[in-house]
């Protein structure tokens, strides 16, 4: 395999704005593995979509390839390949899955080998497990009791800003805890969806989205944690409340597995 691509490691790379196989960047195994057995196991807790209604998706998978295959793939080109995906839309999680599949196993030079399975992440919902239109997202709302409030929760796993120095896209889980009925749910959905391509740091993110929720709808109890995955192996989780201390303190207490 001639490599004609260009290696986006250590480079300052715009993210795909379309679904981008050509930026997977095949590396050559350095060493001929032959007396012994291995796989290249990645972890990926970032994959976004978009199903064919226009509603956001989140996933977790696992990819693996044995060392016996001629290439192996450089990472930074697998992250903005799986974020490619984040705009286009899909009909389902299968139909990415077959294409990841055929997309790495031409990226390592093998035919047969190369596996992904979706992983279930206990407390993390995959969006499309829950409902078809933004609508119905009803389903997705819990309702809790702390100290003597009542509260809604609102959970969203599909958020996406971008970094305004790297211009690499981040990605969080938003919980959001109200009092009961002041909140539109479809309407805060909407607004943390077109932060997709919005530049700005987690902790501005995070004020803007408070000062947001609490300007439209003045709920007289608010809560909202910003979960970011990591990045340098630091999660960055801002957490921006009113009321009651232990909302607060709860908040903190959260933390998702792809963190």
């Amino acid at each position: 395999m001639t490599n004609q691509r260009k290696n986006p490691l250590g480079k300052n790379i715009d993210i795909p704005t379309k679904y981008s196989p050509s930026i997977l960047y095949p590396l050559p195994r350095p060493e001929n593995f032959s007396h012994f057995f291995g796989v290249d196991r990645w972890d990926c807790y970032e994959v976004f979509w978009t199903t064919k209604t226009g509603l956001p998706q989140m996933a977790t998978g696992i990819l693996t390839y044995p060392i016996n295959s001629p290439y192996m793939v450089e990472s930074k080109s697998v992250k903005l390949y799986l974020g490619s995906f984040f705009e286009e839309q899909f009909e389902s999680a299968e139909e990415i899955k077959r294409i990841i599949l055929s997309d790495i196993s031409a990226a390592v030079g093998i035919t047969d080998g190369v596996n992904w399975e979706w992983e279930s992440v206990t407390g993390l919902p995959c969006i499309s497990i829950q409902s078809n239109s933004i609508s119905n997202q009803s389903k997705d709302v819990v309702f809790e009791t702390l100290g003597t409030n009542e509260m809604e929760c609102v959970q969203f796993h599909s958020f996406r800003s971008i970094c305004p120095v790297t211009n690499q896209p981040d990605y969080a889980s938003i919980v959001l805890y109200a009092s009961s009925g002041t909140v539109d749910k479809i309407k805060f959905y909407d607004h943390l969806y077109s932060y997709k391509n919005h530049g700005a740091f987690h902790e501005t993110c995070s004020d803007e989205i408070f000062s947001w929720v609490l300007n439209n709808f003045k709920p007289l109890t608010l809560g909202i944690g910003c979960y970011f995955t990591r990045r340098g192996g630091i999660a960055i989780n801002p957490i921006r409340w009113i009321g009651d201390p232990k909302l607060g303190l709860h908040l903190l207490s959260i933390r998702y597995l792809r963190q």
